[in-house]
Parts: C-alpha cells; structure tokens; sequence
C-alpha cells in the first residue's frame, strides 16, 4: 500500500540522516586524532633534536675539560 511504502521510506530516510551524522562524527574524530598525531610527531622531533644539541655540546664539553687535564 502507499501508507506503507510512504512509512517504509520515511523510515529509510531516517536511517540515511542518521548515517549521515555519525559518518561527519567520525570524520570530525578523524581529522581531529591526524592533528594531535602530527602536533605529538613535531612535539617528539624538537625533543629529540633537543636532545641531540644537548648531547653534542656536553661531548664538546668533555673534550675541552679532557684537553685541560680535568
């Protein structure tokens, strides 16, 4: 019958609204989890460069207190 066809498809478009939204959720979530990822890989970078100036001028350091017999 049309009642039913016009509940079946009254049906069917809430069930694409409904996809709809948690598709754009997700992709919000998405989008959001690649920003902090690529924010945390820059974070680690600097800290690990950081960590190589550190390394470099302590072993400079050293050779120079080695050479004045320290």
């Amino acid at each position: 019958s049309v009642a039913r066809q016009e509940e079946d498809m009254k049906k069917l478009e809430e069930e694409s609204k409904a996809l709809k939204d948690a598709l754009e959720k997700e992709e919000k979530l998405r989008k959001e989890m690649e920003d902090n990822i690529n924010k945390f890989n820059r974070e680690k970078k600097e800290l690990y460069d950081q960590l190589e100036t550190e390394r470099n001028g302590s072993s400079g350091l050293e050779e120079h207190l080695t050479r004045l017999g320290m």
